[in-house]
């Protein structure tokens, strides 16, 4: 039996969210006399609202955190990396027309977010989503969570 894959179950909530939310009843209008002093009345007066600061402006001030952190294209490579490394055990210790078909093609890497571990500093907690198949079958996705700790020339996965 197949396993549901988590972005079905999230498709699946969405679309029974916004069903949901379309056979709630529509607001009933309102009563004619009700509606005609609404439409004499002036709006009620609003205060000036700022408008929202530019996307990367500072406030006075503040100083901005410099981010740390691996990058897409660094957990990308820690990732295949480690793929690199699963696709040469399967190959040493299976013939090549098994380990073929169980070779893994990472196809991409989408970095959902990295936030540093509490426990060190040199340690990244990263969710990410993959898009990965094995060898002739069809691609899948995936959410994983994996830890990437800096080394001296890049970035590991733990």
């Amino acid at each position: 039996m197949r396993r549901p894959h988590p972005l079905a179950a999230l498709l699946i909530a969405a679309t029974a969210a916004s069903v949901s939310a379309a056979d709630q009843p529509a607001p009933l209008p309102a009563a004619p006399a009700q509606a005609q002093a609404q439409a004499q009345s002036p709006p009620p007066a609003r205060s000036p609202v700022p408008p929202p600061p530019k996307p990367g402006a500072q406030k006075k001030g503040s100083v901005k955190a410099e981010y740390k952190g691996p990058t897409e294209a660094d957990i990308r490579t820690a990732y295949q990396d480690r793929v690199d490394l699963l696709n040469a055990g399967t190959a040493q210790y299976l013939d090549p027309a098994a380990a073929a078909k169980l070779t893994i093609k990472l196809v991409k890497v989408d970095v959902v977010e990295c936030n540093p571990a509490e426990e060190r500093q040199d340690t990244y907690v990263c969710s990410i989503l993959i898009e990965a198949g094995v060898g002739p079958g069809e691609v899948e996705f995936k959410r994983v969570e994996v830890a990437l700790v800096k080394a001296k020339d890049a970035w590991r996965i733990q």
